[in-house]
């Protein structure tokens, strides 16, 4: 074996152990998630890969201003070290994976959350939307709607969620939210004011963006999350006969709107194409009138009669209106002539 070989073997070696070392002690974490490391069925360590945080006890917190407290491997591949096989081990969870659906419109309310099946995960990611489908919600006169509420959350305490819900908090999470969704609609005094307000974010739903307020207090003790934003993308009458009647407002409201946009589009283009006439109009009158300026200076002299200076001007410019561009004129009488001959003016084209 020649030293070439020797050396190449040596390396080969040494790389096989650095990613046997590597797989067999370390995970790899994707930014954005939290990874929990047991001992048996023990929590050891939750580790974070988020910008800004780290894991103070259980609850997720800002980094001190300069602080890191990632090494070298987290920075640049992400791989966090585990432990010893057999003892240390990261625990995988399933979670039910839900999103709503983009275009909800012609659909009933079952259908505006599509559900992607239960997944099996290593780590739980630090900030999220969760759709959540809540019907029949009462407003402040009694009548009824479908909801769907979209709720941005991000996790405050890493405990709650997957060591003691073992993953399995939507549920939980879901009937927080309609409780808070329930109170908020009670008062809201009318279909017409419901219709009116605003749902998006800091809309209707902004007691529950509060992180102050009890709403999250109360969904960080249950579920250890935060809601950052809600929503409401879709939502529905819950009686039939309403929701009919609430079509034909709607699309008589849009018949109007394209009826006002569509006048409007009629009056402009006329408007457009009586100044266009008027300026063309305009334009020719002020041909002409040079023209019969031009005409008259040329039969003018100093002994000239205006009389008969005006005679000539008129007999000249009639023979050019005869026999112009767009007459239509084929045959001429002489003004004041006593003669019932016609005399014929030749036109362009034969006319």
């Amino acid at each position: 074996m020649s030293w070439v070989e020797i050396v190449s073997f040596i390396i080969v070696t040494a790389i096989s152990f650095v990613v046997l070392i590597l797989v067999l002690f370390y995970a790899k974490l994707e930014t954005g998630n939290i990874m929990y490391i047991y001992h048996g069925d023990t929590l050891w360590k939750t580790i974070s890969d988020v910008r800004g945080k780290k894991v103070d006890g259980h609850k997720l917190v800002d980094l001190m201003s300069g602080e890191d407290e990632k090494n070298w491997l987290a920075k640049h591949f992400g791989l966090y070290y585990v432990g010893t096989p057999g003892i240390a081990s990261v625990k995988r969870f399933k979670i039910q994976k839900k999103k709503e659906r983009e275009i909800t419109t012609g659909r009933p309310p079952g259908e505006w959350i599509e559900d992607l099946g239960s997944v099996e995960v290593n780590s739980l990611r630090a900030a999220f939307p969760r759709p959540f489908l809540l019907l029949g919600v009462e407003l402040g006169d009694r009548q009824m709607v479908d909801l769907l509420v979209v709720c941005k959350a991000v996790v405050r305490d890493t405990y709650p969620p997957v060591p003691e819900l073992k993953g399995d908090f939507f549920g939980n999470f879901g009937s927080t939210v309609k409780a808070a969704v329930d109170d908020i609609l009670k008062g809201i005094p009318s279909m017409d004011a419901f219709v009116l307000s605003t749902k998006g974010e800091g809309g209707i739903l902004s007691p529950l963006e509060d992180h102050t307020g009890p709403f999250n207090e109360a969904l960080e003790k249950q579920v250890g999350l935060h809601v950052v934003g809600a929503t409401i993308p879709a939502w529905t009458p819950s009686d039939p006969a309403i929701r009919a009647a609430m079509n034909r407002k709607f699309i008589a409201e849009r018949e109007k709107e394209a009826v006002i946009v569509a006048a409007s589009a009629y009056f402009e283009r006329v408007g457009k194409e009586t100044e266009a006439d008027a300026n063309r109009i305009r334009a020719l009158a002020e041909a002409r009138e040079v023209e019969v300026s031009a005409t008259v200076r040329g039969l003018v002299l100093p002994s000239s009669d205006p009389t008969v200076v005006s005679r000539a001007a008129a007999d000249i410019l009639e023979m050019q209106a005869a026999t112009g561009e767009h007459s239509q004129i084929t045959t001429l009488v002489q003004r004041g002539s006593n003669s019932n001959t016609a005399v014929v003016v030749p036109g362009k084209e034969g006319k």
